[in-house]
């Protein structure tokens, strides 16, 4: 009866002890261990061109960039979760042709671009939501040919464009609210052949633009909507044509 008795108690015994060590080793990554890994992320030289699963992985580990960061015609990356660690590219940042591409939200820490920064035909791409904290583009700064982009919401935190800014040929874009936050373009600024693009109040807070101002093509969107803002910049050379004129 006692070995009986023994023998449960050491059974009893050794499944908490394999469900205990089970537990441990299954156990999901918390917080602050994703956060212990940026905390080793370091400054990365040179320019990296992503071309494959192991240029990701060794991107990984960069808190910034000094040179410029490509992404170039990748049709098998659907997301840029690798980048999390990334706070700033002091070069030039390339989104291009990657057609399988939906989401960016891994640029979640992003807060400036030293360079130009594209973002074009990245025809999966509906927002632009891992931008928000990007604050200052220091040179060019080009959203175009991105067919099912609805909304730039995601640059809500940007305040300034070094040079000319271009949203261009983005057919599913009906408003620029996420620029509510900008106030200086270098540059020229040129928002054309935005098929459904219909307000540009986005715009309420810019104060100054370098050069010309060109708004034209939008099919959508009201000519005197368009004149009412060019008013505001009465230096500047303006054109403005090919929007809708019957309202």
């Amino acid at each position: 009866m006692k070995k009986m008795l023994w023998l449960a108690l050491f059974s009893m015994t050794g499944c908490v002890s394999e469900e205990k060590e089970t537990g441990i080793d299954d156990a999901e990554p918390t917080n602050e261990e994703v956060l212990f890994d940026c905390a080793e992320a370091v400054p990365c030289s040179g320019d990296y061109d992503i071309q494959s699963q192991s240029d990701m992985a060794g991107a990984s580990t960069c808190e910034s960039i000094s040179g410029d960061l490509t992404i170039y015609e990748q049709d098998w990356l659907t997301n840029l979760d690798n980048f999390s660690c990334l706070t700033a590219v002091e070069g030039d940042l390339n989104i291009l042709w990657n057609n399988a591409l939906t989401s960016i939200d891994g640029f979640s820490s992003l807060t400036s671009v030293g360079g130009l920064l594209k973002i074009s035909g990245t025809n999966s791409l509906t927002n632009l939501d891992g931008l928000s904290k990007l604050m200052t583009v220091g040179h060019f700064l080009q959203i175009s040919s991105n067919d099912s982009l609805t909304n730039i919401d995601g640059l809500s935190s940007l305040l300034d464009v070094g040079g000319g800014f271009d949203i261009e040929g983005n057919d599913s874009l009906t408003n620029i609210n996420g620029l509510s936050s900008l106030t200086t373009i270098g540059g020229y600024l040129d928002i054309s052949s935005n098929e459904t693009l219909t307000t540009i109040d986005g715009l309420s807070s810019l104060t100054s633009v370098g050069e010309d101002l060109y708004i034209r093509s939008n099919e959508a969107l009201c000519q005197s909507l368009v004149d009412g803002f060019l008013a505001l910049f009465p230096n500047n050379s303006t054109l403005s044509s090919g929007n809708d004129d019957g309202c």
